[in-house]
């Protein structure tokens, strides 16, 4: 399913990691609210994507990101799990190509990076494989 909350008081932010779940909150009009996930996610700040669905990190194709870069990021971060792991290079060289910024990290520093750079007002997305080992 795929949720997207396009509010102008709201922007999802990270609010909690553990392995197997990463906790997201966000402001709906005037309202906290939060929500937990624990399957793979693509987020923004006004934009989460639950039904991307890759295998592992080692596995990914560029076209998994198809999605993404509809997105228009600046910057991808992919956090691979619980280990630091990286896709091959097609994935690397599709972001060169296209400009974009990709960073590989392991899934916590992928949401502590996150939020830093949406909270400087970047456009960035976060490619979080949850719960991965």
């Amino acid at each position: 399913m795929q949720i997207s909350i396009e509010s102008g008081s709201g922007q999802y932010q990270v609010t909690g990691y553990a392995a197997g779940r990463v906790t997201l909150g966000y402001r709906d009009g005037a309202r906290d609210r939060t929500l937990e996930v624990c399957e793979p996610v693509v987020l923004t700040g006004s934009t989460l994507l639950t039904t991307w669905r890759p295998a592992d990190a080692e596995h990914l194709q560029a076209a998994d990101f198809d999605a993404v870069l509809e997105l228009e990021p600046e910057v991808v971060l992919l956090g691979s799990g619980e280990r630091l792991r990286f896709p091959g290079s097609a994935v690397q060289r599709r972001f060169l190509e296209a400009g974009i910024g990709f960073e590989v990290m392991d899934t916590a520093a992928a949401c502590r990076t996150y939020n830093v750079l949406m909270m400087e007002g970047r456009r960035v997305a976060a490619v979080l494989l949850i719960g991965m080992a």
